[in-house]
């Protein structure tokens, strides 16, 4: 999943969902938001409620 956001530096919620689950089949639907949320806790993304989307964060931040 961080590999999917630090690529593109910013993606939608919905984007990134169907992306990994075109990876990774549908097994990954249960741990979606729990790893978001996750990453988010750590400080490695943030989240855009206007948008609807996270943005990666660089270690530099």
């Amino acid at each position: 999943m961080l590999r999917e956001i630090s690529r593109r530096r910013t993606l939608e919620i919905e984007v990134l969902r169907e992306r990994l689950t075109k990876k990774l089949g549908s097994d990954c639907a249960p741990v979606f938001m729990p790893a978001l949320s996750f990453l988010y806790l750590l400080g490695k993304i943030e989240y855009h409620a206007k948008t609807d989307s996270v943005e990666f964060r660089s270690e530099a931040a």
